[in-house]
């Protein structure tokens, strides 16, 4: 559920990346670290304006570098921040401007205990901004924004290829192409399903695929102590994450403890294996992110009928 956020965030930093890389190169050595500092807070607010940004340092590394450390960015009225850069390094190709008129810069940052690190290109003024990314060890219960705009806890290590486009104005993502994996964590749910309130993982994996405001989920595989299983789908975003629409259909293979919170007799439990002996049990995801439904196709009514008559005297 993390993904419709990363969409989100990828839009607006991919922006900022352009707009840090042009005032790199037309204040280089130009200003003192204080007012350059206020110039990249005025910038990172006008990038993400959702956020009030600060910055605590700024420094010109000699002799093709600009690092930045201690970005932070708040909800209005203060509090802790939502999304916090350790540090952000760019450092411009200088040779492609002068000669080509190509804005191209590399860049990293450190966050969340990981590090998210590329390339990006602007071919001609006016035209999209490319980025280029690879994303390893970013923990996402580090990652406030995350809880905040998915309104449930999720916690697990991602990983992540990445290939994204920017519009400028509006500011808009307007492609992304990626292959992203989240391993050993869990999904809080925010009604319990067959019993649990929350869904451990050892790995998931996904490809992505962005075209208008669809965002294609296919080739996925999730890994869990519950079940082994694979899913397929799309989200359609919206300016709020959580108001996105998800659909996602799949199927599992339940393992022991699948069933082991539902409260169901040994009897009922021995029911449901026979019926699933010889087939995956198909699933859907449907709704809004925030909140989306859980459906065992036709084995949903099974359920409820057997419990039901588990509980009859």
């Amino acid at each position: 559920m993390f993904r419709t956020v990363c969409a989100w965030i990828l839009g607006r930093v991919g922006y900022l990346l352009y707009t840090l890389v042009v005032l790199v190169v037309c204040l280089w050595l130009l200003f003192p670290g204080s007012t350059a500092r206020e110039l990249f807070v005025r910038a990172l607010n006008a990038a993400v304006p959702q956020l009030e940004w600060g910055v605590q340092t700024i420094a010109f590394e000699l002799p093709d570098a600009l690092r930045l450390s201690g970005v932070e960015g708040r909800e209005a009225g203060g509090g802790e921040p939502l999304l916090r850069l350790d540090s952000l390094t760019l450092r411009p190709d200088l040779a492609a401007l002068m000669r080509q008129r190509r804005l191209q810069a590399a860049w990293q940052a450190e966050l969340a205990g990981g590090t998210v690190h590329g390339q990006l290109q602007l071919p001609r003024p006016g035209a999209e901004l490319r980025i280029e990314g690879t994303l390893q060890g970013v923990r996402l219960d580090d990652l406030a924004i995350l809880e905040r705009r998915l309104q449930r806890g999720l916690q697990g290590t991602a990983a992540a290829d990445f290939t994204a486009t920017v519009r400028r104005s509006p500011l808009a993502l307007t492609g992304l192409s990626a292959t992203a994996r989240l391993e050993n964590g869990r999904i809080d749910l925010r009604q319990p399903v067959l019993g649990h309130g929350f869904v451990p993982f050892s790995r998931v994996g996904v490809s992505l695929l962005l075209q208008g405001e669809r965002l294609a989920l296919t080739d996925g595989t999730v890994d869990s102590n519950l079940f082994a299983g694979t899913f397929a789908g799309d989200l359609r975003l919206r300016p709020d994450p959580a108001a996105s629409l998800i659909t996602l259909t799949g199927s599992l293979q339940p393992r022991s403890e699948f069933f082991s919170a539902a409260g169901l007799s040994s009897a009922v439990l021995a029911e449901i294996r026979t019926r699933l002996r010889d087939r995956p049990l198909p699933f859907r995801v449907s709704g809004a992110l925030g909140d989306p439904g859980v459906h065992f196709e036709e084995f949903s009514l099974l359920f409820d009928a057997l419990s039901k008559e588990a509980r009859t005297p």
